[in-house]
């Protein structure tokens, strides 16, 4: 649990996303939907 809580430290959002959030990020990234991204950072740690 101490490296979660140290992991979720680094992040802006101050905590590690659910499962359910990064698999939304994926679709989002892979969808053919049109987007726009400037200055986009995924952190992605498997713990």
């Amino acid at each position: 649990m101490v490296q979660r809580k140290a992991i979720a430290a680094l992040v802006s959002i101050g905590r590690i996303g659910e499962p359910e959030e990064v698999a939304y990020v994926v679709s989002l990234l892979l969808s053919d939907e049109p987007h726009m991204y400037h200055n986009l950072s995924i952190l992605l740690i498997t713990v």
